[in-house]
């Protein structure tokens, strides 16, 4: 119940509505949520922000700027501002989303942030794209400022902890509009793929991973990956997984007699972005794929929603947390069930920032 009015909070100072009834984002108390009238003042001065995240501000992936966005959003409910994000998300800049006008913009594909739709179309169109050579971070403080990731509110909705405070975040950017639904039509996809529970998702991030960044050289086939889930076969009573990854020779790999006699693993074949993810060259600079002319950006956008939104519906998760897509996963799974699942990680801790959890 708390996270579910915390939820309606975030939605309230946002002016998106929400249950009533809920705290104030600074209070702890029973004083109702902002009203819309409230909001509206204080869209005149909201918290704006036009940057981008990833390497030389070239923008990232979308686990990774869903965590970066989730950051500002935090620090806009804590100090009692809406939030308006000016910036881009890569994999909207296409086809799809140039044909509504959005091209660029994260909300050709989720529900608005906030209700301060004239301050959102100024600062995106205020936005000018960086010039950087080397991928060195571009975005000024935010480099290495994390504290909006660590920021909590006071009262019940703080004592709740960070994780789920964070959970909570994601889970409001993450607002899929009833158009990225109705592409999505997760139901029937599926019942295609027979996925249904119980289940164990697997995040295999191979890649232009296994080329750049701290993850070079880290890739590791399906076998790493077995023991894990035999442990939570064991546990859960259940041998079905389904297998979300960027590697075609992964999926190849698991008709494997060894492999397909131990588990029965399920995976998507529809809206597969593997081939465009097959390079040693860092994603974020492959402007090949993000055009307004390309479909690249709209496929990799489509492939990106299915594999997280699966790995969300799942019991139990083996990830690897230097990854975003994992550790949102992660969040996304908790928030639904309203508890933490069982989960593994490959290489490192849950954090709850955009950047590598390293330590």
């Amino acid at each position: 119940e708390v996270f579910e009015s915390l939820m309606g909070s975030i939605a309230q100072s946002q002016g998106l509505g929400g249950e009533g009834g809920v705290e104030t984002p600074g209070g702890g108390g029973s004083e109702a949520a902002s009203t819309a009238a409230a909001v509206d003042k204080r869209c005149k001065s909201p918290y704006v922000e036009t940057v981008n995240v990833g390497m030389g501000g070239k923008g990232a992936g979308l686990a990774s700027t869903v965590h970066f966005i989730s950051g500002m959003l935090t620090e806009g409910y804590v100090k009692g501002k809406p939030f308006v994000y000016g910036g881009r998300l890569n994999y909207a800049t296409n086809s799809h989303c140039a044909a509504k006008g959005v091209s660029g913009d994260f909300e050709c594909y989720v529900q608005p942030f906030s209700s301060c739709e004239s301050a959102k179309k100024r600062a995106f169109a205020r936005w000018r794209a960086p010039f950087s050579k080397n991928n060195r971070c571009a975005i000024g403080r935010l480099c290495n400022d994390l504290s909006q990731f660590k920021m909590l509110p006071s009262g019940a909705f703080g004592k709740k902890g960070l994780f789920w405070l964070r959970s909570a975040m994601v889970m409001h950017v993450m607002r899929l509009t009833k158009e990225t639904q109705a592409l999505l039509a997760l139901d029937q996809l599926k019942e295609r793929i027979g996925f249904k529970g119980p289940i164990i998702g697997v995040h295999v991030r191979h890649g232009d991973a296994c080329h750049t960044t701290l993850r070079k050289g880290m890739c590791k086939g399906i076998g790493v990956y077995l023991p894990h889930l035999r442990t939570l076969s064991e546990k859960y009573g259940t041998r079905r997984v389904y297998i979300a990854t960027d590697d075609a020779a992964v999926i190849k790999s698991l008709s494997s007699p060894t492999i397909a006699a131990e588990f029965d693993f399920i995976y998507v074949t529809e809206m597969d972005a593997r081939a465009l993810m097959d390079g040693k060259q860092l994603i974020e600079r492959r402007t090949d794929l993000y055009r307004d002319s390309s479909a690249s950006g709209h496929t990799l956008m489509m492939s990106a929603l299915v594999d997280l939104l699966l790995l969300t519906e799942t019991d139990a998760l083996v990830g690897h947390f230097l990854s975003n897509l994992s550790r949102l996963a992660l969040e996304m799974m908790a928030a639904k069930k309203g508890y933490l699942p069982p989960y593994i990680s490959m290489d490192g801790p849950w954090c709850p920032h955009w950047k590598m959890c390293v330590t």
